[in-house]
């Protein structure tokens, strides 16, 4: 009984009391748009030959942003009101719209895009319940997926959602 608590107590502090980690934490002075950047976490190393990592943000103040940085060998080509399909442990797929056009980033031989996804608040509640299973990009001819392989990638959008929620009811 000892140890069941204890192993409870261990897997509540690893999900939900994770320190978080901000790259930019402030409010922007043009349009009172609260900036808070989480640090970007891994979501799949596996993807095609490349890997996703997640970040979230809010956007004026009503919106919560989870952005995806895709990296991949092939060639990604995203637009706005493209959809990145995050399939959850129940089986069922969550559909993330594009909400601009991504971000292309060349970093020597390799290349990276940053699209930006709304998360409404049904699927935010899911992120914050379920972990991923598989993370599917289907853009026209390219079709590349990915699974979370390591311990804690399955629980990134999650981990990333919380940070952003955590971090408003401290500054409220």
């Amino acid at each position: 009984m000892k140890n069941l608590a204890i192993l409870l107590l261990l897997l509540s502090t690893s999900v939900y009391g994770q320190k978080c980690k901000y790259i930019a934490n402030k409010i922007s002075g043009m349009d009172g748009t609260h900036l808070v950047i989480t640090e970007p976490l891994f979501l799949s190393t596996n993807f095609g030959k490349g890997s996703v990592k997640v970040w979230s943000t809010i956007y004026g103040d009503t919106s919560l942003v989870v952005a995806f940085v895709l990296k991949s060998k092939k060639e990604l080509i995203l637009t706005r009101a493209d959809s990145i399909l995050i399939h959850i442990e129940t089986g069922e797929v969550i559909v993330l719209e594009l909400m601009q056009d991504p971000v292309i980033k060349q970093d020597g031989s390799s290349k990276s895009l940053t699209a930006l996804t709304r998360i409404d608040k049904p699927d935010i509640e899911k992120f914050q319940n379920y972990a991923v299973n598989k993370i599917t990009l289907d853009s026209g001819d390219t079709k590349i997926e990915g699974t979370p392989k390591k311990k804690k990638q399955p629980l990134a959008i999650q981990r990333a959602i919380n940070c952003v929620l955590e971090y408003l009811k401290e500054t409220k």
